[in-house]
């Protein structure tokens, strides 16, 4: 885009100089032969003076176009605007305000209008009415044409832009003999205003090829209505439109940067957090597996496993959503304090574990001890019935019956034993896994007070270096400075003390030189003025022989070319001049009729035509003494009716015709 708003910017325009603008009103309203000729003299003297580095500047657009009678409506439409575009500097130039404009509609009627012309027989490249009045359109009408030949050959449209620009500048030189009709179908009339507004001029142009094989360039004027359904297009050769869509560009470029920005930021930071989420993750996981190592070793280790399982799952979730970056050594004391504390639950846990178990222990001795007693009470008994086993009947019985009891009591006892010797048990495993996290606990204590050591080294020895590294760089810096005044002064003592030493020979070698110096400038000056005399007269000279061979070069010619003019309006015909690609008259030719009415013709640069009434101007040759009309024609300007053909897009040697009438 800043390349295209670069070429945009640099585009060539047609700057027409007040002279000639001024020069051209006083034609249009009063179009006597001397306004013409003061007309003639202002556009020679613009061109004297033209600066032509200044136009060579055209739309670049390399598409080749193979037909030139089927343009697309795009092609058609780029073409006028940019033909809207120089006609709109033209009109401002001389008038101060102008609107030019071209629509949908407008594209339309020239397509309509061309391919009308390309289907058409027309070995002569003569205006068509019929073609003319085929637009296809309710709202756009011809109203004026300027009708130029081209070669009908494939070209691009970057070389029809630069023919449109030719053309238009052109123009202005070599219209004189046609009485300025085309400029005057160009630039026409001052401007028309309604409601305070400029009312706009619609403008269209585009190619066609006849069948017979002639290339035509077609500027058409048309009558316009307005219509809701017609839409004006915008210029695309506008810098400001171009400008607005850059800024906008570089506002959402803008933009994208720094969200990009933002999101590096965000990204960083991210990965930083993620960082600290893995390390959480991997001691949340060294945790699990520690606790899995021991999870035979108490009865409720599963429940715990479990509940880290989850506690690690949750952490995860957590760690994954943190947004900020955690320094390396304090994630590391953060994850040591974590582990600190799940060690102290851990511990607490097993104290209580530990408190059950000597509760329990306590009861099934004191059952025990209950056991034995009264396993000790029963045996007394049986001992004692069987001391006085024979003494009564019912003795045996109660023998029997004791000796029974004292065997439940037995297996009472051994049941209790075994539950004491299984809580003896459970209590030494939970004794030793107390001792285990008290020596865990101990050794994470310890880690985390050997990294606060480190860490506070660390960061002292740092403030230590960083301040000493200050110190230095203040110290430097001072010394340089200090050098660099030593060095200066050292410098202005040496060239004070050269000049003491030299002053005086520096002094006569300078007096010396100053006046070898003045001696050869005073001899460089007269030569110099010696020889830009010989300059300027070998110039002079040049000029005069030039003027004198163009001068005789041109008579020879002009003569044979007056010869077939005059031939040609002997026998009563009607003369119509054909130039060469540099714009220069090489002859004439008879003009056929059309419709019964006088239409001139010129090969590459014909009359004006105009809707509904015709203007014949090449009843004058090339000289401006031999026009055989003072007063033009009336163009249908004011009437709104003006169509004119314009003289294409080999109008490069229009200069030529200026000298040639200026002689």
């Amino acid at each position: 885009m800043e390349d295209k708003l670069t070429s945009l910017e640099n585009l060539s325009t047609i700057e027409i100089p007040e002279e000639v603008a001024s020069a051209y009103r006083n034609f249009y309203e009063d179009k006597t032969e001397a306004n013409k000729d003061k007309l003639f003299d202002a556009v020679q003297t613009w061109w004297d003076n033209r600066d032509y580095s200044k136009e060579n500047n055209y739309p670049v657009d390399d598409t080749v176009i193979n037909d030139l009678s089927d343009l697309t409506k795009e092609q058609i439409a780029d073409l006028s605007l940019y033909q809207a575009r120089l006609i709109q500097q033209v009109r401002k130039a001389v008038w101060g305000d102008s609107e030019i404009v071209v629509t949908e509609d407008v594209v339309t009627a020239m397509k309509n209008i061309t391919t009308a012309y390309s289907n058409t027989s027309n070995p002569d490249g003569d205006h068509l009415p019929s073609a003319l009045a085929n637009d296809g359109t309710d709202t756009t009408h011809w109203k004026a044409e300027n009708l130029g030949y081209i070669k009908a050959k494939p070209t691009t449209m970057s070389a029809l832009y630069k023919g449109i620009y030719k053309s238009i500048i052109n123009t202005f030189g070599s219209d004189y003999n046609q009485n300025y009709a085309h400029v005057l179908t160009t630039v026409g009339g001052s401007p028309i205003y309604i409601n305070g507004k400029v009312a706009p001029r619609y403008v269209g142009a585009a190619t066609s090829v006849t069948p017979e094989g002639l290339g035509l360039m077609h500027e058409i004027h048309f009558n316009h209505t307005a219509s809701a359904t017609d839409k004006t297009l915008a210029d695309p050769f506008d810098p400001s439109i171009v400008k607005a869509q850059l800024a906008d560009a570089k506002a959402v470029q803008t933009s994208a940067d720094n969200a990009n920005k933002t999101a590096q930021n965000r990204l960083t930071t991210a990965s930083v957090a993620n960082k600290a989420a893995q390390d959480a993750v991997s001691n949340t996981t060294n945790n699990l597996n520690a606790l899995k190592a021991t999870a035979d070793l108490t009865p409720d280790a599963k429940a715990k496993l479990d509940e880290a399982t989850e506690a690690r799952k949750n952490a995860e979730t957590r760690l994954n959503n943190a947004q900020k970056a955690v320094d390396n050594l304090n994630a590391d004391v953060a994850t040591k304090t974590k582990a600190l504390a799940d060690a102290k639950v851990v511990q607490e846990k097993a104290n209580i574990a530990n408190k059950t178990a000597n509760e329990e222990l306590n009861s099934a001795q004191a059952k025990n001890k209950l056991a034995n007693e009264v396993l000790s009470e029963t045996r007394n008994k049986i001992a004692s019935l069987k001391a006085t086993a024979d003494l009564t009947p019912d003795a045996k019985a109660k023998l029997d019956k004791a000796t029974e009891e004292r065997k439940n009591a037995e297996t009472r006892l051994n049941n209790a034993q075994k539950a004491v010797d299984n809580l003896n048990a459970d209590v030494a495993t939970k004794t030793k896994a107390l001792a285990d996290a008290k020596a865990t606990l101990q050794k994470e204590e310890a880690k985390l007070e050997e990294l606060k050591a480190q860490k506070a080294k660390d960061e002292k020895e740092l403030a230590t270096l960083q301040s000493t590294v200050n110190a230095l760089k203040a110290n430097e810096v001072k010394i340089k400075d200090e050098i660099k005044s030593l060095q200066a002064k050292l410098q202005e003592t040496k060239d004070y003390l050269s000049k003491l030493k030299n002053a005086d020979s520096n002094l006569e070698k300078a007096k010396v030189a100053y006046k070898v110096a003045l001696e050869k400038h005073k001899e460089a000056k007269a030569l110099l003025d010696k020889e830009t005399e010989k300059l300027k007269q070998l110039l002079i000279n040049k000029r005069d022989a030039v003027a004198q061979y163009e001068a005789v070069k041109e008579a020879y010619t002009q003569a044979q070319v007056k010869a077939q003019y005059d031939a040609i309006v002997k026998k009563g015909g009607t003369p119509v001049a054909i130039l060469d690609e540099t714009g220069k008259v090489i002859g004439y030719k008879e003009q056929q009729q059309f419709s019964g009415v006088n239409h001139t013709n010129v090969e590459h640069l014909s009359v004006n035509y105009y809707n509904n009434k015709f203007t014949n101007s090449a009843n004058s040759n090339n000289a401006k003494g031999a026009s055989s009309n003072k007063e033009l024609p009336s163009t249908g300007e004011n009437a709104g009716n003006a169509f004119a053909i314009y003289g294409g897009l080999l109008l490069a040697g229009a200069s030529a015709l200026l000298k040639r009438k200026r002689q």
